[in-house]
């Protein structure tokens, strides 16, 4: 429908021959013609009217867009966002009709700009720009990402994470992560486990009182039981534990801090506790690394946990719940 009223008001049409240069693009943009393509937008218009009442009465309750709504958070508007940022990635018919509106072939697949001839008949300019600002849930949990390298807004390119296009697929969403991800989940209630219950109690209090968003570190030596913790605590949550391999990001010397900050937001949009392993390995002697990796683990929006070995300094700021689990006895 966007593009046939492009083509009514003339802002999606061939360049001017022979009178002034992209005249039609100009007075169509500001509003001063209209009606050169009526009976086709009025064809267009019916069939998008058709295919948004599909979609409403069935995407907003149901499958992975309400899923990923409920989980965190998003409006109507951001919904529509979303999808509207995904639709390119997820059917080459509508990367084709993104092309077609854009009328420019310097321009991103999909763009803020874009976005806004798409949806201000649903939406106010202003409440789909509010949408894809830095601190609103798409771009700040990385639902979003902006490409602003090249262009700044309105037309930074727009996409989805792999791993909300692979949720809107219905997809296994955790494949995109593998192997650097695995998932943790509880064998033991978190009463059951093999802490004296001292340290357990003292554990349960400072994790009740603690602010979110919530760090945890757990330190000890190989076998103490620290993933076991970690599962439990997720497991109170309701959420299974998703480990990061820090190590291999850290052995790959491949902008392993960058890295480690999409894993945690991709661990996060699976609907995970994000657990950091191996951040051990950061040689001694780099001191701009190991600050990086605190600076990603202090700007991480939602919770998160490290497991750490028993005698290596925690990397989070002051005020995160910790706990120190002593070697298990083999008696």
């Amino acid at each position: 429908a966007a593009i046939a009223r492009g083509w009514d008001a003339g802002t999606v049409s061939f360049a001017s021959t022979g009178r002034l240069p992209h005249r039609e693009h100009v007075l169509g943009a500001l509003g001063a013609v209209t009606g050169l393509a009526t009976d086709d937008l009025a064809i267009v218009a019916a069939a998008a009217d058709v295919a948004r009442a599909g979609f409403d009465a069935q995407a907003r309750h149901v499958g992975a867009i309400a899923e990923l709504a409920r989980a965190f958070g998003l409006d109507a508007v951001a919904q529509d966002v979303m999808l509207f940022v995904a639709a390119p990635t997820l059917w080459g018919e509508v990367a084709k009709l993104y092309g077609a509106l854009a009328n420019d072939e310097g321009r991103e697949l999909c763009d803020e700009h874009l976005l806004v001839e798409l949806l201000t008949p649903l939406y106010g300019r202003d409440a789909i720009s509010a949408a894809l600002d830095a601190e609103a849930p798409l771009r700040r949990l990385g639902i979003v990402r902006v490409d602003g390298a090249a262009r700044g807004r309105p037309f930074a390119a727009l996409a989805v994470d792999d791993v909300v296009a692979a949720t809107l697929r219905g997809r296994s969403a955790l494949a995109e992560l593998a192997p650097l991800v695995t998932v943790r989940t509880a064998e033991v209630g978190f009463g059951d486990l093999k802490i004296d219950t001292g340290r357990r109690h003292a554990f349960s209090q400072a994790l009740a009182r603690a602010a979110a968003p919530l760090r945890i570190a757990v330190r000890g030596r190989q076998g103490a039981g620290r993933h076991s913790v970690l599962a439990c605590v997720a497991d109170e949550a309701g959420l299974p534990l998703g480990v990061i391999d820090a190590a291999s990001l850290i052995r790959s010397k491949r902008a392993p801090a960058e890295r480690l900050r999409q894993l945690l937001e991709q661990v996060q949009l699976l609907g995970m506790l994000p657990c950091i392993d191996g951040l051990e390995a950061v040689p001694g002697d780099d001191v701009a690394l190991a600050e990086d990796l605190r600076d990603v683990l202090r700007r991480h929006p939602g919770p998160l946990c490290v497991r750490l070995p028993w005698d290596h300094p925690v990397p989070l700021a002051p005020g995160h719940v910790a706990l120190e689990l002593p070697a298990l006895s083999m008696t």
